[in-house]
């Protein structure tokens, strides 16, 4: 279902216009299995979100989403653009159930992409509701070049 994570870093380092500053982990209990793939990985600038109960760490993402912003524009990088279903699983916390039924909805986001995307936002947010020492929010990045080159 993913691609491997050696490919994704790889991506995130030649295909992004960014670097990644510090690389925010769950939460996890030994053996640390995620530091150590990182580790191999030569990713060494890792922190672990902390370990929160599911309704908290709800409360603080949905508060954090209210000073983020998330890019849904077509980019060279993403054609696509950031998945949209992404923002309305974590603004909601709730997805379809099943396809063939548009209105039951469940209180959990499925087992996609997007439960993994949402989960990625909920240890970032809760990272930096922690206080996040190494966080820090530069410029924001200018994509106008982008933009032209799409439109």
């Amino acid at each position: 279902m993913f691609e491997p994570l050696a490919d994704c870093l790889a991506e995130s380092r030649e295909v992004f216009p960014w670097r990644v500053s510090e690389h925010v982990l769950p939460p996890e209990n030994d053996p640390r299995v995620w530091e150590l793939i990182f580790a191999d990985q030569r990713l060494l600038n890792t922190e672990h979100a902390p370990a929160l109960e599911q309704n908290r760490r709800m409360m603080l993402t949905q508060r954090f989403l209210a000073r983020l912003h998330i890019d849904t524009s077509s980019r060279p990088w993403a054609p696509d653009g950031n998945n949209v279903d992404l923002v309305d699983s974590l603004n909601g916390y709730r997805v379809k159930e099943l396809a063939s039924h548009s209105d039951v909805f469940t209180m959990n986001v499925l087992g996609t992409h997007e439960q993994y995307l949402a989960r990625a936002v909920e240890h970032y947010a809760a990272w930096d509701w922690r206080g996040a020492p190494t966080a820090k929010w530069g410029k924001a990045t200018d994509y106008s070049l982008a933009d032209k080159a799409v439109i």
